[in-house]
């Protein structure tokens, strides 16, 4: 079996989908945490690595083929509201300052994902037209 179909059906089998579930829990609980253990948007690089890492295993195990372009979508919306001034629109105790952090975070987590995601899509649109 070719390499680019297996990794095509990754996301097909219920068990792994049960683990991408968790481990997408997991990655999000991650990103709050790692938000409040540091000061706002300064996040270490082996918790940006580990974030990473979560977020690619969930683009190849969670992510259904019918959830692929609202899984982008909703991608799109968070690279955006993070980069709203939030820490200049809600300045007491810094609350505008973390919100962003998370976004950031999150955004951060679910960008191997999207990779992911995107190489498949590719590989769909490749394997269709020949």
């Amino acid at each position: 079996m070719k390499l680019a179909t297996r990794i095509n059906n990754i996301g097909k089998k219920k068990g792994l989908r049960k683990l991408g579930h968790v481990i997408f829990a997991i990655g999000i609980i991650l990103a709050l945490f790692f938000t409040f253990e540091n000061p706002p948007n300064q996040l270490k690089p082996w918790q940006g690595l580990i974030l990473l890492a979560f977020g690619l295993l969930v683009g190849l195990m969670d992510i259904k083929q019918e959830e692929l372009v609202p899984f982008l979508i909703a991608f799109i919306g968070i690279i955006i509201v993070s980069n709203a001034p939030l820490q200049d629109a809600i300045t007491y105790n810094q609350i505008g300052a973390y919100l962003k952090s998370v976004l950031i975070n999150i955004a951060i987590f679910l960008t191997l994902g999207v990779v992911a995601v995107c190489a498949r899509i590719i590989y769909r649109i490749y394997k269709e037209s020949s």
